[in-house]
C-alpha cells in the first residue's frame, strides 16, 4: 500500500507541475535525513518523492492526521507526527518521535523533514528549528551516522497548472566532526549543525529580499552570457538565477547606488520588451523563408492535434474543475497551500467524475464504446498535458512576427541596450564566483 500511494503522489505532482531536478544524487542506501525548504504546503513532500525511488518516511505536524481522508493516507505512508506547542500539544510527546526516528535511521531508512517548521510564501529561507540537527547528532551519539541531504524546492508559478517546479539536491554531509563538541556541549553542537543545514539550504534555493526581484533576476539570467553549448533550460536556469541572486545580494551590500542603477536599467529594458510582447531571444531572430516554412509546418501540426485535445479534455472535466475553483473561493487558503488544495481535490474529484460519467453513459452506449471512452479520455488528457502550452505559444510567436519583424531600428536599439546589460551581469556573475571561491 505504501509503495502504491508513493507512486500515486509522484504521478499527481508530476501531472500538476513540470518537475525538473538538478544537483547531486540522493544516496540509494543507508540512513538519510532529507531536509528541504517549505514554500508549497503538502506539494513539497510530494515533490521530494521525485528526488529518489527509495521509500521515504515523512515527519509532519500532528493536526494533519486529523483531517478526513488525508489523515488516513498519511498514516498509510507511515508519517511520524510532530507535536507542536502552537497546536496545543505538550512537546514532551515528541520523545516518541525521536525514538521512532532513531529506530528508522538504525534500519537504514530515509527521514524527511522541513526545518523551517511551517509552510510559508516568503522569498527566502526562514529561521530553522533545531529538530534536524538534534536527530543527526542523536544518531551519531548512538554510534550511527546519518547523512544529511539538503533539497531546495523552487516554483516557477506555485499555483499554476503545468508550471515548472525545480528540485535542487545538494551534496550530502554528516555531523561526524561535531561528535566531540556534542559530547561536551550538546546545545552548541546543535546550533552549529543547524547553522550548517541553513547554509546548505541557502545554497540550493533562490534567496530574495522581495518577490518582485524574481522577474528581474529571471530576465537577467536570460541576458547573462551562457557557456558554450545549448542554451540553459529548466533546472539549469534555476541554478543560474540562484547565482545571480547571490551576486545581486553582494552588490547591494557593497555598492547600493550601483545596485539601484542596475535595477533601473533592467526595469527599463523589461518595460520595453513587455510593451512589444518580446523575450530577449526574439531580438536575434531572423525570419527567412525557410525558417518561416519550418515553423508553420511544425506548429501547424501541433496546433491541429493539440488544440482539439485540450478543448475536449477541458470540456470533459469542466464540472470538477469548476468545483475545485469554488472550493478555493470558499476556503480561501493561504498562497503557500493553494497548490496543495488543488492537488488533493484533483486526486479525488477528477477520477470520481470520470468514473461517474462512464457509469452514467452505460445504459446508452455499447460496451466497446464505454471501454474506448474509459481508456481514451485519460490518454487524450495525457496528450493535452504534453501540448498544453503549444497552441498559445504558437499564436504568440505569430503575433510577434507580424508586429516586430519590420521594426529593424527599434530592435537594433534594444540589442545595444541588451549588450550593455550583459557586460554588467557578467561582472555580477564573476563577483559571485569570486565570492564562492573566497568562502571556500
Amino acid at each position: 500500500m505504501r509503495a502504491l500511494l508513493f507512486g500515486l503522489f509522484r504521478g499527481a505532482v508530476r501531472l500538476f507541475y513540470r518537475v525538473e531536478r538538478l544537483g547531486a544524487e540522493v544516496p540509494a542506501e543507508g540512513p538519510l535525513i532529507l531536509v528541504g525548504n517549505h514554500p508549497g504546503g503538502l506539494a513539497d513532500p510530494a515533490l521530494l518523492l521525485c528526488t529518489t525511488g527509495r521509500p521515504l518516511r515523512f515527519l509532519g505536524k500532528e493536526p494533519l492526521l486529523r483531517i478526513p481522508l488525508l489523515g488516513v493516507l498519511l498514516r498509510q505512508i507511515g508519517m511520524v507526527p510532530v507535536y507542536r506547542a502552537q497546536d496545543g500539544h505538550d512537546t514532551a510527546q515528541n520523545e516518541a518521535l525521536f525514538a521512532a526516528v532513531f529506530a528508522a535511521l538504525r534500519r537504514g531508512e530515509a527521514i524527511v523533514l522541513f526545518p523551517e517548521g511551517k509552510s510559508h510564501d516568503l522569498p527566502r529561507i526562514q529561521a530553522l528549528k533545531t529538530g534536524a540537527a538534534r536527530m543527526a547528532l542523536g544518531a551519531e551519539a548512538q554510534g550511527g551516522e546519518a547523512r544529511i541531504v539538503p533539497v531546495g524546492i523552487t516554483y516557477e508559478h506555485k499555483q499554476r497548472f503545468r508550471s515548472r517546479a525545480t528540485l535542487w539536491v545538494g551534496e550530502s554531509f554528516t555531523a561526524a566532526d561535531l561528535r566531540p563538541l556534542h559530547a561536551r556541549d550538546p546545545r552548541a553542537a546543535v546550533l552549529a549543525l543547524t547553522e550548517r543545514i541553513g547554509q546548505a539550504l541557502e545554497d540550493v534555493t533562490i534567496e530574495l529580499a522581495r518577490w518582485d526581484e524574481l522577474p528581474l533576476l529571471s530576465l537577467a539570467e536570460r541576458l547573462w552570457p551562457a557557456p558554450a553549448g545549448p542554451p540553459p533550460r529548466g533546472a539549469e536556469r534555476t541554478r543560474r538565477v540562484a547565482a545571480l541572486a547571490r551576486g545581486w545580494k553582494r552588490l547591494k551590500q557593497r555598492s547600493p547606488e550601483e545596485a539601484r542603477r542596475l535595477r533601473s536599467e533592467l526595469v527599463e529594458f523589461k518595460r520595453s520588451l513587455d510593451a512589444l510582447g518580446l523575450a530577449p531571444a526574439h531580438l536575434d531572430l531572423s525570419y527567412d523563408a525557410a525558417r518561416v516554412a519550418r515553423f508553420s509546418l511544425s506548429r501547424g501540426l501541433e496546433t491541429a492535434v493539440g488544440l482539439p485535445a485540450i478543448l475536449l479534455t477541458k470540456l470533459w472535466f469542466l464540472p470538477p474543475t469548476l468545483a475545485i475553483a469554488a472550493l478555493l473561493a470558499v476556503s480561501r487558503p493561504s498562497p503557500d497551500v493553494v497548490s496543495t488544495y488543488k492537488l488533493l481535490a484533483s486526486l479525488v474529484l477528477l477520477p470520481a467524475w470520470h468514473g461517474a460519467l462512464i457509469a452514467g453513459l452505460a445504459p446508452f452506449l455499447p460496451l466497446a464504446w464505454l471501454c474506448a471512452l474509459a481508456a481514451g479520455l485519460p490518454a487524450l488528457a495525457a496528450l493535452a498535458l504534453a501540448l498544453w502550452r503549444r497552441p498559445a505559444h504558437t499564436w504568440r510567436e505569430v503575433a510577434i512576427f507580424l508586429r516586430v519583424a519590420p521594426l529593424l531600428r527599434l530592435r537594433a536599439g534594444l540589442k545595444r541596450q541588451r549588450e550593455r546589460l550583459r557586460s554588467e551581469l557578467e561582472r555580477l556573475g564573476a563577483a559571485d564566483r569570486a565570492g564562492d571561491g573566497a568562502a571556500g
